[in-house]
């Protein structure tokens, strides 16, 4: 399966149709869009195949945000999500070196800002669904 085929698979499993209005809308917001190509899907396959087995201290932090920050926001939040279950001890250093850095570097910054607009976002996808919004209504 392809990268592009497991970034759309990943965010359709949510079975949250808010999830991809979000990815889009943040795509459109950053007014860029990034094309990736083969040679960039191959690239990016090694290095989740390396980051899957790489010591989290060997990682240095604002070099890899760079490196996700010239990504579609799909394709970096996809890579994020993986890592949590992949190598979490290394998303769980980049997300704190983007918290303590963010104010301090515009890289940092548009990271820890992208993949916080979409959690909120998340979240607050979850708090009001049509699920729970039905058995709100319901109970007036």
């Amino acid at each position: 399966m392809s990268l592009r085929e497991q970034v759309v698979e990943h965010w359709q499993s949510f079975k949250n149709p808010l999830i991809n209005d979000i990815l889009i809308n943040l795509e459109k917001l950053e007014g860029e869009h990034i094309e990736v190509n083969d040679d960039d899907t191959k690239s990016i396959e090694t290095l989740l195949q390396k980051l899957e087995k790489i010591q989290a201290s060997d990682v240095d932090e604002i070099e890899f945000i760079r490196l996700l920050n010239q990504m579609p926001v799909a394709s970096m939040l996809f890579i994020i999500h993986k890592l949590q279950t992949l190598n979490s001890d290394l998303i769980m250093r980049i997300i704190s070196y983007a918290q303590k850095y963010s104010k301090d570097d515009k890289e940092v910054a548009k990271f820890f800002q992208r993949n916080m607009v979409f959690e909120k976002a998340q979240l607050l996808g979850r708090i009001f669904s049509n699920d729970r919004m039905e058995k709100i209504l319901s109970i007036l």
